[in-house]
């Protein structure tokens, strides 16, 4: 019974994620080529681009340093740092920096704490469904009560992410403190 179960949550979670806003990006990315063929668009900078995105990485980064830092064990909260967290992955990513090793250890930490977001909040997502079914079956019981088992062990295995990546950041931490 909860291989059953299990096995169509897993696809419906594989085919959300495969159409998760394909055609507002293919949209984004028709403009943004579209505008980057029209050079009287773009305004004239002294500024080199490198200062501009390192300048604009380092905010992505002490805006997630900081949420990183008030997150508690609200789901809704939760939810929301991981789109925090997925936004500075795709900047850092997308920053057209050489890849050196702790840019790539960072992305990679960066992906784990994604990923233990997006799963508790599938697994919130999933055991709220099942208790407004209020169905009597023993089988949604006990799997609402292995979720709740394992709500504690996702927290854990968050908190241990988030340290590593406020350990990473700890001179980050230490500019921002001097900006205050």
């Amino acid at each position: 019974m909860h291989g059953g179960v299990a096995e169509a949550y897993q696809a419906a979670l594989q085919r959300l994620r495969s159409r998760m806003a394909v055609a507002s990006w293919r949209r984004r990315l028709s403009s943004l080529r579209r505008l980057s063929m029209r050079p009287s668009l773009v305004p004239p900078n002294d500024e080199p681009a490198s200062m501009i995105i390192m300048r604009r990485v380092n905010r992505v980064r002490r805006r997630l340093l900081l949420a990183l830092r008030d997150a508690g064990r609200n789901p809704k909260g939760l939810h929301r740092l991981r789109l925090k967290v997925k936004q500075a992955r795709y900047v850092l990513a997308g920053s057209g920096a050489t890849p050196t090793l702790s840019a790539e250890l960072e992305l990679k930490a960066l992906q784990h704490l994604q990923d233990c977001l997006g799963d508790m909040h599938d697994e919130e997502n999933l055991r709220q469904s099942l208790r407004a079914r209020r169905m009597p079956r023993r089988a949604t019981r006990s799997i609402v009560e292995e979720l709740e088992r394992r709500k504690d062990a996702r927290f854990k295995e968050f908190r241990k992410f988030r340290n590593e990546m406020l350990e990473r950041w700890r001179d980050l931490d230490i500019l921002i403190a001097a900006k205050v």
